[in-house]
């Protein structure tokens, strides 16, 4: 918060008024708070015996690869921001990416997890409860990319294990994963009264990892999506 800089006048400018040091720290921060509301929920979720075995281990997924991935984009661009700061060992920012790798590995890596999540769900060997795909924007971009999927695959003349079906679907099942867990997030942080703002923030975010969907189907542009404005009917 301290640093500053001097251009032609006299008096330092703090480079925290630059937006490109303050969206590190407002997507964080949002992320934190989105993935607060999300967690009580997951957890119930993940301990009700009432749910099929197979759907608890498929929520503790999402959970697990949805986290694991804002954390690593949340990190590395606050520890970049703060300089030679980041690099510091006391400042733990390159401890605490390095010890992610390691959650990110253990007890399951992340893709594979999701590739056979993703890979049952396509076959409906069961299903995860997502909110409507009119819930919000999220939720749509979750829906559509089960959806395409689902009818890639019947399109497929070898079905699941055919080499198209490693290479066209394969490749989309994290990012699919991540969707429906972004979804859920989004859903749990409305329904905890999260702020608005937050909320966007953590939506622009999101739309930064597919962008070309959010453009074909959600009708944004690249400067839409840059800056963060979201049309008012999909809020």
């Amino acid at each position: 918060m301290h640093r500053s800089l001097v251009g032609k006048g006299t008096q330092p400018i703090p480079i925290i008024t630059f937006r490109t040091q303050q969206w590190p720290i407002a997507h964080a921060t949002a992320v934190a708070m989105v993935m607060s509301s999300w967690y009580p929920i997951a957890i119930k979720q993940c301990e009700d015996r009432s749910l099929d075995h197979r759907v608890r281990h498929g929520l503790a997924v999402i959970v697990k690869a949805t986290t694991c991935r804002h954390f690593q984009r949340c990190i590395p661009e606050v520890a970049e921001r703060c300089g030679a700061q980041g690099t510091f060992e006391h400042n733990y920012m390159a401890r605490i990416e390095n010890d992610g790798k390691g959650v990110i590995i253990a007890e399951g890596d992340v893709l594979t997890l999701c590739i056979r999540l993703f890979s049952e769900l396509l076959l409906n060997r069961y299903t995860i409860p997502l909110p409507p795909s009119d819930h919000s924007l999220l939720a749509h971009h979750a829906h559509s990319l089960l959806s395409e999927n689902l009818s890639l695959l019947a399109s497929l003349p070898g079905g699941h294990r055919s080499p198209t079906y490693n290479s066209l679907i394969l490749p989309q099942a994290e990012l699919a994963i991540e969707a429906m867990g972004h979804a859920l997030a989004y859903a749990a942080a409305l329904a905890s009264h999260v702020p608005q703002p937050i909320l966007d923030v953590y939506e622009s975010a999101v739309i930064r990892r597919d962008p070309a969907w959010y453009s074909e189907h959600g009708g944004l542009s690249r400067v839409q999506q840059s800056s963060g404005r979201t049309p008012p009917s999909r809020r």
